[in-house]
């Protein structure tokens, strides 16, 4: 949800623009392109209205966008990410439901949606069932939902913060007949069945990593980031544990973090893993790894 908002006084805007430059000025320490691009985004979504038309209104803006905004452009001004100001997080072609508790959801796990489209060999009419480890908004379930109209799947995650945004997100894009929430540390409490599929963007930064990370991540669940000493440790445990849970042949789709991609290679081909494929991501890193659970491997 979006933060609360103070309607007690404070300035007054003759203009749309006026508002929108002091928002931007009040965003210098962002640099000038941050400054401008999220003073703009808040000002968007606070107001309901596309750029070109606070830019070229003559209308007074309203009071009370005008006391959002102001509160908005404080909140950014402290750090506080972009989606849990405004509580929406754009993932792919759905808008969900986001704020503390949860991960927020990235291009680059947009782009762990889209080599599964285009690599996995599932069709949009299969009937299949996957498994969505780490849901956090439940982003990466939901997109596949919505393409795959005869799938069904289980949303797992530790947090039962983030597992409430997601279940308003599933809710919101009427997939509850077709989508299970389960509060889990890993397969921990999972009954034993088997998917076609296992999605995971699981915590992967390193201890040492932790304090120099941008000071927006400061506000995202330290759960939901720290994968250990060397950011391994939930991959180590995913290719220990999903064998057990995945039908010989099925997926497993991982998320990966800088330099990492190698070493999650060899856990996998040493569970059984096989067909072992990393992708690279927008910006040219290796991001996504793909492997299938061998014919002969029985978890």
């Amino acid at each position: 949800m979006p933060i609360s908002v103070s309607f007690g006084p404070k300035q007054s805007w003759d203009s749309w623009k006026a508002l929108l430059a002091w928002g931007q000025a009040e965003l210098t320490a962002l640099g000038p392109r941050e400054s401008r691009t999220h003073a703009e985004y808040l000002l968007e979504e606070a107001s309901g209205l596309a750029r070109w038309q606070f830019e070229r209104s003559e209308a007074l803006p309203d009071a009370q966008i005008c006391r959002r905004y102001e509160d908005w452009i404080g909140a950014r001004k402290k750090r506080v990410p972009l989606v849990y100001i405004t509580g929406r997080a754009y993932f792919r072609h759905e808008v969900l439901e986001a704020g503390p508790g949860c991960l927020i959801p990235r291009p680059e796990t947009e782009q762990l949606v889209e080599y599964f489209l285009t690599r996995s060999g599932f069709k949009k009419e299969d009937a299949f069932s996957f498994l969505d480890m780490g849901t956090g908004t439940g982003a990466i379930a939901i997109s596949l939902l919505r393409i795959f109209t005869k799938a069904d799947a289980v949303l797992a995650d530790v947090s039962e913060e983030a597992l409430a945004y997601a279940r308003r997100n599933v809710e919101k894009y009427g997939l509850s007949t077709r989508a299970k929430l389960i509060q889990t540390d890993l397969f921990a409490n999972l009954l034993p069945m088997r998917w076609q599929a296992i999605l995971s963007n699981p915590p992967y930064v390193a201890e040492a990593e932790l304090a120099g990370l941008e000071p927006e991540l400061s506000f995202e669940p330290k759960q939901a980031l720290a994968g250990g000493w060397d950011g391994l440790d939930y991959y180590r445990r995913l290719a220990a544990e999903s064998p057990r849970f995945l039908v010989p042949g099925g997926w497993l789709v991982l998320e990966a973090g800088f330099g990492q991609t190698e070493a999650i290679r060899d856990l996998l081909r040493a569970a059984g893993f096989e067909d072992i494929r990393i992708f690279k991501d927008d910006a040219g890193l290796e991001r996504v790894v793909m492997a299938r659970l061998g014919i002969k491997v029985h978890g």
